[in-house]
């Protein structure tokens, strides 16, 4: 293992070749390996383009051991290409215009067309490669003569489509190629090139192919994609490893990366690892090619790792395999041993090696050895060898036949080390050249904020190679003021300082001053900071003179009535220090403020009278299907006393005087539990009813209920064919959960076996921890308790306003409870949340029935934040809020024994309120007032 180095290439004229085994054309079952390209330009005219704007045209693949045809496609001048010079991989092809190819072996070539006359000056033609390719690209190669292989890209970008197609042998015929990109997509079929894009990271391609012996192969590929944020702007998808693949051990070969172009960006860093033990790091300029020896036959894998600029996520790695043979088996064959002669062999006479026996023969000898020194790079030089390929033939000289020189070549053997090479510096003002071992000093910026040294740097030329940043590209510096700024940063207005200035005021007030700024500006100079220019800026500090307001006294004017009048305050012009001055000073308008005030006492007092009505229980029956009670009315006259209280007109006692009672009678129907869980509207519930008239005959237990609550009905709220309904609701004793029967008349008559009627529907409204004033049978008194006590404890009795009772009465009558009521499940349902001014709270559904303080009863949800909730004794409790929010659980009510409007009325959490009769067949006297005799003057009776 010897002679690893590292070459510079300076790149020519250009397409890769594929020397391979494979069929150059498409056949059935068949890849196609070879792109093709025009071979039809018009070759050598005297009037035509100079050799430097031609191309080359011909196949991008060459089958190993055949002869194909290359040329340059477009016009060129004839004399340039007579001299045209054509060599891949560092051995000569032939030379002219148009010449015929031929490569032994397998492997990826670099094809390079140079002018004989401009070799010494390295002058390159450019290549369009391809017909059917951009400009500058080069096709990717990877087929051997008896493997099948994928060829395709080994590193690419994120979003963009790559293009992977099977290579393969002579003699391989394909029936089918499965593709599968590893990646979630569809598997592809396809014996023709398929296209694929990838996210970032090392990604592999499988292809699994089945031949006409039923041979099946499959192939993996690896390709190393970038994020398109990587800094590479040129194309990735034919950077490959150029070189032969199959090699002779103990011999210098050469092996290069495509695509130079892509490389030679900044920070470039390539590794080459040969698979034998040995590696080489540079940078692109130095790296893009090198040549290796391998000392021992075998196989190996050729790595080249490269990095673009810093970090991992940029780097990748191309992979080549090599075989590396003995000498032996680079011969053609066995070279056969001599047979002995059985005479003996006479004394050799010595022969000219002149003389030739056959007339028109040809041969080739090797000429001397030569050294000479040659230029390259930028000023370099190199010693490179050579040695002349001498072409004989065989012709007659004077009496003899003697070998007679035809042509002549120079062949090189060796490249030298380019040394002594000088650098190019690019600096701010342009160019500049470096002999090898200069140095010179430079700065990274020419006016940087601090001292130059910060940003002085030396470079020095070590053969071609500059050291330092490519940032230091100015020859000359000034010193910058440190934090001020840069050599010649000017900032005008600086503060510096500051003055006192008087101020005058409209009154002639002393000892008031502004505080101005003092500015100046202020200019770096070579690291010295200079100021000038001083003068006054803006105000840091405003004085500012007395000003004068209205200020409030605690002196009023006359009240304007004798109860709940108004007053007005008295103001004053006062100065900001507090100071009395006269009211010419205070330019804004006198403010006004006014309150309430009672300005003759007695005069307000007054006197009223009214009538009511009051009721008391009777002991008559309720009819059949009704339950309820008779009672008894009769009128109260009531005289009220008013006085001024709280600013306005207000009872402040009252005499009472009744008339002999007369008989009512008060009786609704049987209702026993509220249905939030099976809340029916009037047309819901019309539609059971038929569907139970319907079914009755087939369900026994809907049979029972219709004929014992047939005449059930009170006011319009019945069973069947009125404005308002009750209907029932059904449970099943096994699971204890609710069965919602149909609404729909047509519906199923299908019952399950377990359900039951539970219930006939009715309304609720209080929530359980809301109290209620009511005694069981063995309590010796009402009091108040929960109305979850309540229900449970089934209290016989609850305090009720009595019949002729006026809206202040604080005494409550024991009324006969006909039905504690609540849901059969828990339900979800609105709950509102009263919050009033003595701190008190209730919770009610919205259609819960609450005492105004008009004296009419209306439904919670038609009150408002303002509005007054009664207490017992008709004491007005403000309301604050009303919250609504959604209550999971059972809400209760009670029906009472009475149809008495005013019986009706119970005490909820402190608070007056009416029971489930105003939900069911009271309804009709919701807004309607219960009491004759107002609360607030001006409310009209129904």
């Amino acid at each position: 293992m010897r002679n690893t180095m590292l070459l510079k290439t300076n790149l020519v004229a250009t397409t890769f070749l594929l020397l391979a085994g494979c069929k150059p054309g498409a056949g059935t079952g068949n890849v196609n390996s070879a792109n093709g390209f025009s071979t039809s330009g018009i070759i050598c005219q005297d009037s035509g383009m100079p050799l430097a704007d031609s191309a080359i045209s011909g196949s991008d693949r060459l089958v190993s051991g055949q002869s194909n045809t290359l040329s340059l496609d477009a016009s060129v001048d004839c004399a340039e290409a007579k001299q045209a010079v054509w060599s891949a991989g560092g051995v000569t092809l032939g030379k002219g215009s148009q010449i015929s190819a031929k490569i032994n072996g397998t492997g990826i070539y670099l094809v390079s067309v140079d002018s004989v006359a401009n070799l010494a000056s390295s002058k390159s033609i450019s290549s369009k490669l391809f017909a059917n390719s951009k400009v500058g690209t080069s096709a990717l190669v990877g087929v051997t003569n008896s493997t099948l292989l994928i060829v395709g890209p080994q590193v690419g970008t994120e979003f963009n489509a790559y293009t992977f197609s099977l290579a393969v042998p002579t003699r391989t015929q394909l029936v089918s190629a499965e593709w599968n990109f590893n990646d979630g997509s569809p598997v592809v079929q396809s014996l023709t090139p398929v296209s694929h894009s990838f996210r970032v990271g090392a990604r592999s391609v499988t292809v699994t192919t089945v031949d006409t012996n039923n041979q099946t192969t499959q192939l993996t590929h690896t390709i190393s994609i970038l994020p398109l944020t990587s800094g590479v702007d040129c194309p990735l998808e034919n950077l490959v490893i150029t070189g032969p693949t199959v090699v002779a051990a103990e011999t210098i070969s050469n092996f290069s990366l495509s695509e130079a172009s892509c490389l030679t960006a900044e920070g470039t860093q390539i590794t080459w690892n040969f698979g034998d033990g040995t590696s080489i790091t540079g940078t692109a300029a130095d790296s893009i090619t090198v040549r290796h020896e391998y000392s021992v036959a075998g196989n190996y894998t050729l790595t080249a790792t490269i990095r673009f600029g810093s970090g991992d996520a940029n780097t990748v790695t191309l992979t080549r395999e090599i075989k590396a043979e003995s000498f032996l088996e680079q011969m053609p064959g066995p070279v056969p041993e001599p047979i002995p002669s059985p005479m003996p062999t006479p004394t050799p006479v010595p022969v000219d090696p002149n003389v030739c026996a056959q007339l028109t023969a040809t041969r080739t000898i090797d000429g001397q050895v030569r050294s000479r020194t040659e230029l390259c790079g930028l000023n370099g030089q190199r010693e490179n060898t050579y040695r002349d390929q001498i072409t004989q033939v065989c012709q007659v000289s004077g009496e003899n036949q003697i070998w007679t020189e035809q042509t002549r070549t120079e062949v090189q053997l060796s490249e030298g080390t380019c040394t002594k090479q000088s650098c190019q510096l690019a600096t701010a003002t342009g160019n500049q050249i470096l002999t090898d071992g200069q140095t010179v000093t430079v700065y990274t910026a020419a006016n940087p904020v601090g001292q130059c040294l910060a940003v002085q740097e030396n470079r020095t030329c070590t053969n071609g190679v500059l050291s330092g940043s490519l940032n230091a590209q100015h020859l000359t510096c000034e010193n910058g003021c440190a934090d001020f700024g840069p050599n010649g940063t000017v900032k005008e207005g600086v503060i510096i300082g500051d003055v006192s200035t008087p101020v005058a005021c409209a009154f002639g007030e002393q000892g008031i001053v502004n505080v101005v700024h003092q500015i100046a500006d202020r200019t770096c100079q070579s690291g010295q900071v200079i100021t000038s220019n001083n003068r006054l800026g803006e105000i840091k500090t405003a004085g500012l003179c007395p000003v004068y307001n209205y200020v409030q006294t605690e002196n009023w004017n006359t009240c304007s009535a004798d109860c709940g009048g108004s007053q007005n305050r008295t103001f004053e012009c006062r100065g900001n220090s507090g100071e009395v001055v006269s009211a010419d000073r205070c330019t804004a308008v006198i403010p006004t403020e006014s309150r309430i005030c009672d300005g003759n006492l007695e005069a307000a007092k007054s006197s009223s009278t009214a009538v009511t009505e009051e009721e008391i229980g009777s002991s008559a029956v309720c009819p059949k299907n009704q339950i309820g009670v008779i009672t008894q009315e009769r009128s109260v006259t009531v005289t009220i006393n008013k006085a001024c209280v709280n600013h306005q007109i207000s009872e402040v006692s009252r005499d009472t005087v009744a008339t002999p009672y007369v008989t009512t009678t008060y009786c609704r129907d049987l209702v026993t539990a509220r249905c939030s869980h099976d809340s029916l509207s009037n047309q819901g519930a019309a539609g059971r009813h038929q569907w139970m008239l319907k079914c009755q005959n087939e369900v026994p237990l809907i049979k029972e209920f219709l004929q014992n609550f047939e005449q059930t009905k009170y006011k319009n709220i019945g069973l069947n064919n009125t404005a308002r309904h009750l209907y029932p609701t059904f449970m099943e004793t096994k699971n204890k959960r609710t069965w919602n029967a149909p609404t729909n008349p047509i519906a199923s008559c299908a019952v399950p076996a377990t359900a039951y009627i539970a219930a006939v529907c009715v309304s609720s409204c209080a929530t359980p921890d809301q109290t209620i004033i009511a005694k069981a049978k063995h309590d010796p008194s009402l009091q108040e308790v929960k109305f979850i006590d309540a229900l449970t404890a089934n209290m016989a009795w609850v305090g009720t306003l009595q019949s002729n009772s006026i809206m202040s009465s604080k005494d409550l009558q024991k009324t006969a409870v006909e039905n504690w009521v609540t849901e059969l499940v828990d339900t979800v349902q609105p709950v509102l949340t009263f919050k009033l001014k003595s701190g008190g709270e209730v919770k009610l559904t919205s259609n819960h029935a609450v005492l105004h303080e008009s004296g009419m009863m209306k439904m919670a949800s038609e009150f408002k934040v303002g509005d007054n909730l009664l207490q017992l004794g008709a004491k007005k409790d403000e309301i604050l809020s009303i919250t609504q929010s959604n209550y999971n659980g059972k809400v209760y009510n009670v029906f009472v024994k009475s149809n008495d409007l005013k019986k009706n009325v119970v005490v909820i959490n402190g608070y007056l309120a009416g029971t489930a009769f105003y939900q069911n067949e009271g309804a009709t006297d919701l807004n309607r007032s219960l009491f004759k005799q107002r609360l607030i003057k001006g409310v009209l009776e129904k």
